[in-house]
């Protein structure tokens, strides 16, 4: 599980072929959303677990709690998502044709002088 885990993590921190210093901001993001995202998950099981064995479900505010953590916690997974692929676009590389090719520029037709 721990070695399944592992390839996982390094997985999504692999930005092999882009600009070191894009891929360790990715990295470094990767890790700061990974701690808030465990960090909430404990919250969100520990304000469950004290409201449970109060029996204090009814009483305002404490479903409002868990309800917004788990809101950050989703909100913290997306921001992983989007960092994934703000690192792959601001790198410049453009995405291989399904082929596996790369994509080769067209000339681009001239402009009439005075049209842009």
């Amino acid at each position: 599980m721990i070695a399944n885990l592992q390839n996982n993590w390094e997985r999504i921190n692999k930005f092999d072929g882009f600009d070191q210093d894009i891929a360790r901001r990715g990295r470094l993001l990767n890790v700061l959303l990974l701690g808030m995202s465990i960090l909430c998950l404990l919250g969100i099981i520990a304000i469950a677990v004290v409201v449970t064995m109060n029996g204090a479900w009814n009483k305002p505010g404490n479903v409002t709690t868990i309800v917004a953590a788990a809101v950050f916690l989703i909100g913290a997974i997306g921001l992983g998502y989007v960092n994934q692929s703000s690192v792959r676009r601001s790198s410049g590389r453009r995405p291989r044709a399904a082929s596996g090719r790369r994509r080769v520029a067209r000339p681009r037709a001239p402009v009439a002088a005075g049209w842009s």
